[in-house]
């Protein structure tokens, strides 16, 4: 979260986070078909923004492209790119990519690479955990 100066909460957004790096070129692309609701997509879009060194992720949604980038706080790497669709009953997650470069992350199986996703939105956008 961001702060416009008067304390206000803002959502995230790429230039909040100056070391984050664009996802490598080497990636995969994992199918996710899962839904949100409209309040569920609002929490989404609001990000996170790490403030310490116990905050691991960066999260911001790039409006333009409708995309949740994940990136690690400690390093910048983006790990996850969330593609979603404004669907008739809110909105859907229809595939992440995933970083495969392994000098930036150790990528999993796709089912496994699905979990972790599905759960960081959970836990930490959604406050699920």
């Amino acid at each position: 979260m961001a702060t416009d100066g008067m304390g206000a909460n803002m959502p995230a957004k790429k230039g909040d986070f100056p070391g984050a790096k664009n996802m490598p070129e080497k990636n995969k692309t994992v199918q996710l078909n899962v839904g949100y609701s409209d309040q569920e997509m609002e929490k989404i879009k609001f990000g996170i923004i790490p403030r310490d060194m116990d905050d691991r992720w960066f999260i911001y949604y790039g409006e333009d492209e409708e995309t949740l980038y994940l990136h690690r706080s400690w390093t910048g790497f983006c790990v996850y790119m969330v593609k979603f669709k404004n669907v008739d009953s809110g909105f859907a997650a229809l595939n992440t990519v995933v970083n495969e470069d392994p000098e930036q992350y150790r990528c999993s199986d796709d089912a496994e690479e699905k979990r972790r996703c599905l759960d960081l939105i959970d836990i930490l956008l959604l406050n699920k955990g």
